[in-house]
């Protein structure tokens, strides 16, 4: 299968993904930490990926803060928490219902 990489740089939130005319299959999603970074975690941010996802979309992150699980939720994300790597003991798979 066809196989490409979208990296984006600067202000995601101010990113139109529309002009792209792509849906994503996978989103590694590495915006520092909710505390750092607080606007790339809220239900609306994930509510906004969603749209561009495909059904079978799944979104990876490192933070496994109850904030972050909240907000996946509340935008209609299930997730599950695995064993992640290195200095990480855990992140959060996230995938859209079918």
């Amino acid at each position: 299968p066809q196989f490409s990489w979208h990296i984006f740089a600067g202000d995601a939130r101010e990113f139109d993904f529309s002009d792209l005319n792509i849906f994503f299959d996978y989103v590694w999603h590495d915006p520092f930490s909710p505390t750092k970074n607080p606007n790339m975690w809220t239900k609306e941010w994930f509510e906004k990926i969603k749209i561009f996802c495909k059904p079978n979309c799944e979104l990876m992150t490192y933070s496994v803060a109850r904030q972050v699980k909240d907000n996946l939720a509340a935008a209609g994300w299930q997730f599950n928490r695995i064993s992640g790597l290195g200095s990480k003991k855990h992140w959060l798979k996230s995938t859209l219902p079918i």
